[in-house]
C-alpha cells in the first residue's frame, strides 16, 4: 500500500501530499491493463464527489497552457486509465469518449502565450485549473459546492473555493487525476495538430511546442511564431524587430487564435 504524508504549505488553498511508492514500476499501460491506483476513495469521503484537475504544455516554449477537471463519483473505475505520459496517442484518443461517457462533468480551459507572458507560467497554470473546475462544476448544477472535492496533479491549486488536495504523482494515484491527465493532453495535442497547419515549417504536429532540437533549429531558421511564449528561452534571445510578425499582422493571427482556443473548449 502507498504511504500517504501530509505536506501543508501555508498560501495554497489546501494540502498537498506526498505518495511514497515502494520500487515503483513504470510500464507501457494499454487499454485492457489495470486502472491506476485509486487515491480518491481515501481522500474524499461520505458520498462526495471527485474532481480530478491536471494541466498540459507548462513546459513547452508555443502554445497555450491546457488544464481538464474531470467529475467522478469515487467509485468509477474505467479500465485502462493511467497517466497520459504513459500511454500512447491511439489509447489516449480511445479512451476520451469513455471517460466522458462515464463522468458526470468534464471542463477545459486552455490559456493563451500573452497570458502566460503577461502571469507567468505558475500563475497561468493555476488560472487555467481554476477555470477547468469552474466549467465542470457549472455542469452539475446548484447541488454541488458541497459535494465535491478537487484532487490536483501537484500543487493544491490556491484561491480555490471547494476543499482542494494538491497529489504528488497524481495522475498515477487518482483516478479522477489520470482522467484529467488524458483530457487535457488529446485537446491540446489536436491543438498544436491545428497550429501546425497554420504555421508550417516548425513541426508542432510532431513535438507539440516542446523545445526539441528540431523545433530549435526550425525557430532560429524561420524566426517567432505568433504562438511563441516570449518570456521562455531561447525564444527571448531570439526576440528581435526583424524576427517578430508585423502588429497588424501579429494582433490578426493573435485574435484568430484566440478564437481558435475559445471554440475549441466548447
Amino acid at each position: 500500500m502507498p504511504e500517504l504524508k501530509s505536506n501543508a504549505k501555508a498560501g495554497c488553498g489546501g494540502q498537498n501530499f506526498t505518495i511514497c511508492v515502494k520500487r515503483p514500476v513504470v510500464r507501457q499501460y494499454r487499454k485492457n491493463s489495470k486502472p491506476v491506483k485509486n487515491l480518491d476513495c481515501k481522500l474524499v469521503k461520505n458520498n462526495a464527489l471527485v474532481c480530478g484537475v491536471d494541466e498540459v504544455g507548462r513546459g513547452a516554449i508555443a502554445g497555450p497552457v491546457v488544464a481538464a477537471a474531470v467529475i467522478l463519483k469515487t467509485k468509477h473505475r474505467i479500465p485502462g486509465v493511467n497517466d497520459s505520459k504513459l500511454l500512447t496517442p491511439k489509447v489516449r484518443a480511445e479512451l476520451v469518449p469513455e471517460i466522458k461517457k462515464k463522468a458526470l462533468a468534464v471542463g477545459i480551459s486552455a490559456v493563451h502565450w500573452r497570458i502566460i507572458d503577461q502571469k507567468n507560467i505558475v500563475q497561468a497554470t493555476f488560472s487555467a485549473m481554476r477555470r477547468a473546475v469552474a466549467r465542470a462544476l457549472a455542469q452539475l448544477g446548484t447541488d454541488y459546492p458541497k459535494r465535491v472535492v478537487v484532487l490536483a496533479d501537484g500543487w493544491a491549486i490556491p484561491q480555490m473555493p471547494l476543499p482542494c488536495y494538491g497529489i504528488t504523482k497524481g495522475d498515477r494515484q487518482s483516478q479522477a487525476i489520470a482522467c484529467a491527465s488524458i483530457i487535457a493532453k488529446v485537446f491540446r495535442d489536436e491543438l498544436m495538430k491545428r497550429y501546425d497547419q497554420r504555421f508550417p515549417g516548425y513541426g508542432f504536429a510532431q513535438h507539440k511546442g516542446y523545445g526539441t532540437p528540431a523545433h530549435i533549429e526550425a525557430l532560429s531558421r524561420l524566426g517567432i511564431s505568433p504562438i511563441h511564449r516570449r518570456t521562455f528561452e531561447p525564444v527571448r534571445s531570439l526576440i528581435t524587430p526583424d524576427t517578430l510578425p508585423a502588429p497588424a499582422q501579429s494582433r490578426r493571427l493573435e485574435q484568430l487564435i484566440l478564437t481558435e482556443i475559445l471554440s475549441s473548449q466548447n
